[in-house]
């Protein structure tokens, strides 16, 4: 019986965080400062193959980030634009959960080179 306690009370803990980490922020602000924090710490563990699995679980996170980001208007330039350019970014940040789930760090370190350069570009076009 106590077995089955344990079984659920670490089921339902598991449960909690899932969900948590399936809320996405409700502002532009947060979601790109949570888009940072991951692409930190993609670049710090890009060639640690060892870390892959978690590197792919934190690009899968990016793709949604990416996706939530395109809810909201930039703080500058058009809205069209912003949208294209958001776009390239999901398919750059696609691209490197497929690098890093066929362990190919070389590719997900050019990969994250391209992301950081359609950071700023993005940044200079849409932020104010």
């Amino acid at each position: 019986m106590k077995k089955f306690a344990l079984m659920i009370l670490i089921t339902f803990g598991f449960g909690q965080t899932f969900a948590q980490n399936l809320q996405m922020p409700d502002t532009l602000k947060a979601t790109m400062k949570i888009m940072g924090d991951d692409m930190k710490k993609l670049i710090a563990q890009s060639n640690k193959a060892e870390l892959n699995s978690e590197s792919t679980a934190t690009a899968e996170e990016l793709v949604r980030l990416i996706e939530n980001a395109k809810r909201f208007n930039p703080e500058v330039g058009d809205k069209a634009e912003y949208l294209k350019a958001m776009e390239k970014t999901k398919a750059l940040a696609t691209q490197l959960v497929d690098a890093f789930k066929e362990n190919k760090n070389n590719q997900a370190t050019d990969i994250l080179k391209a992301l950081s350069g359609s950071k700023r570009e993005g940044h200079s076009n849409f932020k104010d």
